[in-house]
């Protein structure tokens, strides 16, 4: 009885145990998490800047879609490509989504390390995918479809288009931070302080593409599935 009493009594302590690594894994998320959302505060002003880069693209898209119409259009076929293909498969749906997902996230956190090439290639991609989403907005305008467009970017792009924002926004940002290390190779007395201010942002950029993952799943699952029930009526 005592032999059993002690296994029963080691069985417990083992299942707490087991319990407080999972609470203590949970916090660390959590906190990891907290720390990233107060992070976003320090890129405030990048994400502004990013914002406005992307709605310049929009702009430019709209009113002169004529004057970008080719560039834009070998965008749009790659997309009509994938498309074509999905829907020749036995699960479009599904296949949509992996499609819309990868596509997203890849490019996503591309954007935010090819930052690292002074930061061009972000703003480029928030130029373009501005200028698409404009481009798409005068056609449909221009037809007088203006709930259609609204169905066919606004419940997915809710949570789409502030991640692709703030993917090219860290991007911007690391692009800032390797430029500023250039600058210090005349100046080799501030190099500790820039090591450790490296360090941070790029540990606090795999939190972000942690947070972008989760968003980025969440929104091609509303994009392959109440978008497309939306535009499919």
């Amino acid at each position: 009885m005592q032999g059993l009493s002690a296994y029963v009594i080691s069985v417990d302590k083992l299942h707490a145990k087991e319990a407080r690594t999972e609470i203590t894994t949970r916090e660390v998320r959590h906190l990891k998490f907290r720390q990233l959302f107060l992070h976003f505060r320090v890129m405030k002003h990048y994400f502004i800047a990013a914002a406005a880069v992307f709605i310049t693209g929009l702009l430019l898209g709209y009113f002169y879609s004529d004057r970008f119409e080719i560039m834009i259009q070998e965008q749009l076929k790659g997309l009509e490509g994938l498309a074509s293909t999905v829907s020749k498969t036995d699960k479009p749906q599904l296949w949509l989504f992996v499609i819309i997902f990868l596509n997203n996230w890849v490019k996503s956190v591309f954007s935010i390390y090819i930052g690292f090439a002074f930061g061009v290639f972000p703003l480029f991609f928030l130029l373009l995918n501005g200028m698409i989403l404009g481009y798409i907005g005068e056609m449909q305008a221009a037809q007088h479809q203006w709930i259609k467009l609204l169905q066919g970017i606004l419940p997915h792009g809710i949570l789409e288009i502030p991640a692709i924002i703030i993917a090219s926004a860290y991007g911007i940002r690391l692009g800032m931070l390797v430029l500023k290390g250039l600058f210090l190779l005349i100046s080799p007395g501030k190099k500790t302080a820039y090591r450790v201010e490296f360090r941070g942002f790029m540990q606090m950029s795999m939190q972000l593409v942690l947070f972008l993952t989760i968003v980025l799943f969440a929104a091609a699952i509303i994009e392959s599935t109440f978008t497309f029930w939306l535009i499919s009526r």
